[in-house]
């Protein structure tokens, strides 16, 4: 599960001017697009973003908000939440 840092940080800065988002925001979508739906978690994105899990459940908030992402719930464990794009997500 690895981006390449460097070139996540570089395409969320002209994404998040593109599309009036946050760098954090651009860098979310970005990292969700990356995967098939419902395979990251909050930790996840977390973690490629390279920041801390309370600041990402904030912008997962704004962007769910907005309509980008949605969470849902695991089938084999409830008390993880997956994390994908919605189809206006998907079109940003």
């Amino acid at each position: 599960m690895e981006i390449n840092g460097v070139l996540l940080c570089e395409l969320s800065s002209h994404f998040a001017i593109e599309c009036n988002l946050s760098v954090n925001q651009a860098k979310v979508l970005l990292s969700v697009g990356v995967y098939d739906k419902n395979v990251l978690t909050q930790k996840d994105i977390a973690k490629i973003c390279v920041t801390d899990t309370p600041a990402m459940s904030r912008t997962i908030d704004k962007l769910e908000k907005l309509g980008f992402i949605e969470r849902t719930r695991s089938d084999e464990d409830s008390r993880c939440v997956k994390i994908a794009l919605t189809d206006e997500g998907e079109k940003q």
